[in-house]
């Protein structure tokens, strides 16, 4: 209900196209939907969002992010966002807004679905590593302990190396190897907090304390994740995890990221799915229903078969994520060559040059390093610049 045109962030998965199926089902005028698409297809949607759309009868407008578009909106970041913030969707959400902005003024979002309704991947990726150290046979850890002391992160990473020719689209190997070699071999003791927290970071504490100039750093982790985690202590896995990521992650990265997007245009955001008794109620939802033989969002699912075909919202999740490594190895190498480079990196005195050097190095010679780390860095830069320098 509003005075004003309304539309909808339509990216396709389940939350976005369930929103969209019941708003559109519950009012007269054909409901304004927008979405942005990528032409690395492994990262667009869009496509599906407007299948989504047209099998709803939505009224639907979607624009493709080209890489040299990238150039002109990147400089714009660390005025949006006010922060260094790391999250790179926030290059689509800001052009997202950008483009509604042309029809509406205010806009609806879905996020809060996977917080809720147990959508990420790292969850599952979490329980299993769980599950392994804890109930899988003592004779099959030790084998696969003996396996990866043998296989050094090194070793993973020459070999991918060597043989990147036959897997040319699987990228940060050695990254993705190294945190959970590192997980298992070391987490004879850990719970699942420690592994719900390991799927977020990018960096690892060793490789921070190199990272910054100071010697006497020291990693610091947001104690309110852990906090929220805890509280439920008795509850199950799922219901922690869901927990700690609604009262962090959400709060401090999705919402921050579609609030400050939308209103850097002049575009009023809201959520539907974050209206206090929807959340109430969904924390009643027993998890197995949240996730259920091995199926996330389960109980979303079939709220939504009621509305859409299975078979256009039935796919493995990608997640509102620009193609980051293609950019960073194209269009935007020159700003990551002046940011990280030596001279402005050792002007500054915050990082150590030769390990920004070698990460930098590491990712271009190689697909072994996640784009994120570059990410991170750059973004940090160019906060720092645009705020602190001037």
């Amino acid at each position: 209900v509003s005075d004003v045109p309304v539309g909808v962030f339509l990216s396709g998965g389940v939350d976005s196209s369930l929103l969209t199926a019941i708003l559109q089902k519950n009012i007269n005028a054909q409901l304004k939907t927008f979405s942005i698409g990528f032409y690395e297809d492994r990262y667009n949607e869009a496509k599906w969002a407007k299948k989504v759309a047209d099998y709803l009868g939505t009224d639907h407008t979607e624009y493709y992010l080209s890489e040299k578009e990238t150039l002109e909106i990147v400089p714009k970041l660390p005025e949006i966002y006010d922060e260094p913030f790391g999250d790179n969707s926030g290059i689509p959400t800001y052009l997202v807004s950008k483009l509604a902005r042309q029809d509406v003024t205010v806009v609806l979002s879905a996020d809060g679905g996977d917080e809720l309704f147990w959508g990420y991947k790292r969850y599952r990726e979490a329980m299993y590593f769980h599950d392994l150290l804890n109930y899988y046979p003592p004779i099959i850890k030790n084998v696969i302990s003996k396996v990866l002391s043998i296989i050094s992160p090194d070793k993973v990473d020459y070999v991918f190396r060597n043989i990147k020719f036959l897997l040319p689209n699987v990228r940060a190997v050695t990254d993705k190897y190294s945190m959970w070699r590192d997980m298992f071999l070391e987490g004879k003791n850990s719970n699942i907090l420690e592994m719900h927290r390991a799927t977020h970071a990018k960096w690892k504490p060793d490789h921070l304390r190199a990272m910054i100039k100071d010697s006497h750093y020291e990693p610091l982790f947001d104690e309110s994740f852990k906090d929220s985690f805890c509280r439920l202590r008795g509850y199950d896995f799922i219901s922690q995890m869901l927990s700690a990521d609604f009262k962090t992650y959400l709060c401090d990265d999705i919402l921050t990221k579609v609030d400050r997007a939308t209103m850097s245009v002049g575009l009023e955001g809201r959520e539907p799915l974050l209206d206090h008794r929807l959340v109430q109620y969904a924390a009643r939802i027993p998890s197995n229903l949240k996730n259920k033989n091995g199926e996330s969002k389960y109980i979303l699912k079939k709220v939504l078969e009621k509305y859409l075909p299975r078979e256009l919202f039935d796919r493995p999740k990608k997640g509102f994520t620009a193609p980051i490594y293609h950019w960073l190895k194209g269009e935007l190498h020159p700003l990551v060559k002046y940011y990280l480079g030596e001279e402005h990196i050792r002007k500054d005195g915050i990082f150590n040059p030769k390990m920004v050097d070698h990460w930098v190095d590491k990712f271009y010679k190689s697909s072994s390093v996640t784009a994120e780390r570059i990410w991170y860095l750059l973004m940090f830069q160019m906060w720092k610049e645009k705020w602190l320098d001037n």
